[in-house]
């Protein structure tokens, strides 16, 4: 969102925006744009999402599906419970906004989507619209298999934006008779002031960028980089997580073991701080090794550079990585697999250029937001 939303600021009068507590938005306040919480449900609306109609017919679906469980009870009645806080919210500003005039966007395809969904369903001229990642999409990331009332959002809703044709086509898999409803809008980042040209020696320089959580394997990195002996690597990961003193451990064990293996834990960075590494550091690769992606905004960052990427094919990773622009592998990469990738460096240097190349052409921010904006200024 941090990429969007000076393209935004700069396509609209003015900006509200609604968003959990804590969530930083204050910080990107200005004449125009203005930030509030959104109230957490209270008895009024957990009440109300008992008797809701949807909550009814989503009870229906679970039934007819076989997935009527307490956790998928408890998830559809919360997830409804949330989204009519949601309204009652965006109702509260029905005096201050030509609510004719106004675009309501969904960052994410998830509660808040729904919101939108029930307010267009009390005013149908409104214009609701939704982008949708990866973790909103895919069922199987969830628990249960379950993702809350997808048929409404896109049955109500005048667009749902997904940011990739993989995501598209899961959706359209799921829900073949809205087709018209569903389009790729794809991320962009922003050009970085410099990139590094060349490094000062012949150490090889691997970055990977993640919340360090399970889905993402950072451990797996770790094993993979810190396991070839005959070359002096180095693994930089910024990003933090549950698993991060577990990470801290086995990345101090690993460099005892491998006196060619270092690596720096440079924990949480905000965007800025990312794309100033980025400017400021030569890197030969960069790994993402998830079980599961829509397309990582870091992908995009790191093609932004000029770097070579690595990356496992799921979700729409194989759109943003090819055999071109770097190395797309199966989940089960071995070190030895590794160890053949990194052993050339003319290869790993010639796909530098495909790598910026991609950038500029498929996830340019200037192209990709202001392509959205007149998307959405021209909905019907």
């Amino acid at each position: 969102m941090e990429n969007e939303f000076p393209f935004l600021q700069s396509a609209f009068s003015s900006i509200t925006i609604l968003t959990e507590a804590n969530s930083g938005a204050s910080r990107i306040e200005s004449e125009k744009t203005s930030a509030f919480s959104i109230n957490k449900p209270g008895i009024r609306e957990r009440t109300s999402a008992l008797i809701h109609t949807l909550f009814w017919k989503e009870i229906g679906y679970l039934l007819k599906n076989r997935k009527l469980t307490t956790y998928t009870l408890r998830t559809a009645w919360y997830s409804l419970s949330k989204a009519l806080a949601l309204k009652k919210t965006i109702l509260q500003f029905n005096k201050k906004l030509n609510f004719q005039e106004t675009i309501f966007y969904s960052y994410w395809f998830d509660e808040k989507a729904l919101a939108l969904a029930l307010l267009k369903k009390k005013y149908p001229k409104l214009k609701c619209i939704s982008r949708a990642h990866g973790w909103d999409v895919y069922h199987e990331r969830h628990k249960e298999n379950y993702l809350p009332y997808r048929k409404i959002i896109l049955e109500m809703l005048n667009q749902t934006l997904t940011i990739s044709e993989d995501g598209r086509d899961y959706l359209l898999n799921h829900f073949p008779h809205l087709a018209e409803k569903i389009k790729v809008s794809r991320l962009g980042t922003v050009e970085l002031s410099s990139i590094p040209l060349q490094k000062e020696d012949n150490s090889l320089y691997v970055l990977s960028i993640s919340s360090i959580i399970p889905l993402k394997r950072v451990n797996k990195i770790l094993e993979i980089v810190s396991s070839v002996a005959n070359r002096k690597i180095h693994w930089t990961h910024i990003g933090t997580g549950p698993l991060m003193e577990e990470l801290k451990t086995l990345a101090l064990h690993r460099e005892k073991q491998n006196p060619n293996f270092s690596y720096s834990l440079l924990g949480q960075k905000t965007n800025r701080q990312v794309r100033q590494f980025l400017s400021e550091n030569y890197i030969d690769l960069f790994v993402n090794l998830s079980e599961t992606e829509g397309i990582p905004v870091s992908i995009m960052e790191a093609q932004s550079a000029g770097i070579t990427v690595l990356a496992t094919a799921v979700g729409g990773v194989p759109e943003i990585v090819n055999d071109k622009n770097g190395f797309l592998t199966e989940k089960e990469l071995s070190t030895i697999d590794f160890a053949e990738i990194i052993s050339d460096d003319t290869l790993l240097f010639k796909k530098r250029e495909e790598s910026f190349e991609n950038w500029k052409s498929n996830f340019n921010a200037d192209k990709n937001y202001n392509d959205f904006i007149t998307e959405i200024k021209n909905l019907n």
